[in-house]
């Protein structure tokens, strides 16, 4: 049973039909960012980052009669984190976060962040992550890769049978995330975006902000990106 509340939102979703799973992506205000719900034939789903799509991935669940198996938080800053708790309590998912960057949860239910005006609701990681921990979904596997410069806990969940890549605020179409905040490191951005680029082009890219792209659509830029250039 999924519980919801609140007024629905009008944000829409696009519906990715992939070898083995469908991927509902919502893409939300304020400032953004991308709400992922990955669904197989079963009926089970994963939810990365709710961000403030608390509706849109409720609303997502009840329409398809989908079980979320867990939440994964890409990283912890509110922006990505604010809906967990709302999240968690109407589906009872266990909440996954990279443990460097589980602190984020309880820093951002107390002291809330300087771009927003609300705290977020207090939550707590059922599970923190490491590099190459897996989630399973139908027969698929969601790797962690640990991918640090934009927090010291980012992470992205690479989907090889599927040849998709979640990648927080790590990579963007055209982009990369900012180092200039607290936990920021461009020289570990940089090494991060350098691994991913060992990923095969073909690779699509979702991104926790903006449109999809691939490994290989990235390439040209990341590939003589120093971080002395970020620093600069």
């Amino acid at each position: 049973m999924i519980a919801t509340g609140g007024a629905e939102s009008d944000c829409r979703c696009t519906v990715y039909t992939l070898a083995k799973v469908r991927l509902f992506a919502y893409r939300v205000p304020p400032i953004d960012n991308a709400v992922y719900v990955v669904a197989d034939a079963r009926g089970d789903a994963l939810v990365i980052d709710p961000s403030f799509g608390e509706q849109e991935v409720l609303r997502t669940l009840r329409a398809n009669g989908l079980r979320v198996l867990e939440i994964l938080n890409t990283h912890g800053h509110i922006d990505h984190t604010y809906a967990d708790a709302a999240v968690k309590a109407a589906t009872q998912a266990p909440l996954a976060i990279h443990h460097l960057d589980a602190y984020r949860l309880s820093e951002n239910a107390s002291a809330g962040s300087p771009f927003f005006p609300t705290r977020q609701p207090r939550v707590e990681a059922e599970r923190t992550l490491d590099e190459g921990d897996e989630m399973r979904l139908a027969d698929l596997r969601l790797v962690v890769l640990h991918t640090p410069g934009h927090t010291q806990g980012s992470v992205c969940f690479h989907v090889p049978e599927e040849s998709a890549l979640f990648s927080g605020d790590t990579l963007f179409s055209s982009g990369l995330g900012r180092t200039d905040l607290p936990g920021g490191d461009p020289h570990a951005i940089v090494a991060s975006l350098h691994r991913l680029l060992t990923l095969p082009d073909a690779t699509v890219v979702y991104p926790g902000h903006g449109p999809r792209t691939t490994i290989g659509a990235e390439r040209s830029w990341v590939e003589p990106l120093t971080a002395e250039g970020l620093i600069a």
